[in-house]
Formats: structure tokens, C-alpha cells, sequence
């Protein structure tokens, strides 16, 4: 992917149901208590609390800075993966989020919480910041970070984009899975087998095993 141009607004894009274990709400919050008018937010996935979240964003006064786009087809959503420059996933509580392999394969910089399997997947200053869950103040600390600091936004872009190649691309993951098939046709050792045969079970009713 080509090194994004340096602009007036950077975007940042978040990824996700819109529903109340997903920390939108701290997002936002974090938009507003950033102090920076360059950041903006487009919000992609729909849910029951969309309409609270655009009320939300109305009473912090960062309406115009938010973007709710609903559902959107794969290729609009390339687009906007295209187009920004961090991607946010402030989840309370996360198992693996697809939108969160989409961001890296895009050479997007993360933010996310220290939750579920986020944890495996971000390592804090190498590919991404963490942050605590629920935590207005580190989430807009971290925002602003990487808002300020582009080159840091383009290591972890790059780290990003090889986490995705070496382990998470159709070749790694056909590898590792011939590594698996490899090491299981291998004999492996039992206990008091110094062979590493495994010893035969006794026959019932032979008494030359006793």
C-alpha cells in the first residue's frame, strides 16, 4: 500500500455492531475530550444504540465530526479502510474481531482495549497502543499520540501489514498447518518407554505380563 499523504483531518474509522459492549460511547467521549478539531470519526455497523450515540455525540458538541454509516458492502467499507489513518476498537469485551484483521491487512496503526483476544493480537508499542477498557482519559491520550506523531501512526502501519503476511496470509497459515500434520507423524516418547515405543497394553489372561 502506498504511504498516505499528510492532510489537514485525519480519520479515524471504527468497526463494529453498534451495541453497548463495544465502548462506542467512550469513543466518542475521547473525540470530544481530545481537543484536537483535525480528528474525525467514521463509525461503520449498526445496532440498538445508534440513536443514543448520535445523541451522545450532539451533547459533546463533535456532531459534525462523527459519521455514522451503517452497514456497508465490502467494497465501500475498503474505501474507508483506504482512507484512515487509525482504527479504534475500545471494546469492553471482545473475542476476535474480524474488523480488527481487516484494520491490520489495510496498514492501519490500532488502538485498542486490553480485552479478550485484542490481547493476542496487538502488542502495546509495536503494532498499536492499549488502553484501558471504560477509560475516557487513556483512549483520547492515545488518540492524540498517534494524532500527532506520524511516523510512529507508519511503524506501526508497517508492523501491521507483516503481522498479517508472515502470519496470518493463506501461505502462513497453510504452513503452520503442514507443521501440525508433520509433527503429529512423528513418534513421540511415553512414559517408560526409553524406545520411544509405546509399550503394549497387557493381554487379560496372560500371564507372562504381569
Amino acid at each position: 500500500l502506498a504511504a498516505r499523504q499528510p492532510r489537514t483531518r485525519l480519520c479515524i474509522l471504527s468497526v463494529s455492531r453498534l451495541i453497548a459492549r463495544k465502548g462506542l460511547d467512550t469513543l466518542i467521549a475521547a473525540l470530544a475530550s481530545s481537543q484536537r478539531p483535525d480528528l474525525f470519526l467514521d463509525m461503520v455497523g449498526d445496532g440498538p444504540i445508534r440513536a443514543s450515540l448520535q445523541q451522545l455525540a450532539v451533547s459533546f458538541g463533535v456532531a459534525d465530526r462523527v459519521r455514522f454509516h451503517g452497514f456497508l458492502e465490502q467494497p465501500s467499507l475498503a474505501r474507508l479502510y483506504a482512507q484512515a489513518d487509525i482504527f479504534v476498537l475500545p471494546s469492553v469485551a471482545e473475542s476476535c474481531s474480524m474488523a480488527l484483521f481487516e484494520a491490520m491487512a489495510a496498514g492501519l496503526p490500532l488502538i485498542v482495549t486490553k480485552v479478550g483476544g485484542t490481547i493476542e493480537l496487538v502488542e502495546h508499542g509495536y503494532n498499536g497502543l492499549m488502553v484501558g477498557a471504560r477509560n475516557v482519559d487513556d483512549l483520547s491520550a492515545a488518540l492524540q499520540t498517534l494524532a500527532r506523531d506520524r511516523a510512529q501512526r507508519e511503524r506501526f502501519a508497517a508492523a501491521n501489514r507483516r503481522l498479517v503476511r508472515e502470519r496470518f496470509s493463506w501461505h502462513s497459515i497453510a504452513r503452520q498447518y503442514e507443521n501440525i500434520f508433520e509433527q503429529s507423524l512423528k513418534p513421540r516418547a511415553t512414559k517408560g518407554s526409553a524406545t520411544g515405543r509405546a509399550e503394549q497394553p497387557p493381554v487379560y489372561g496372560d500371564r507372562t505380563r504381569k
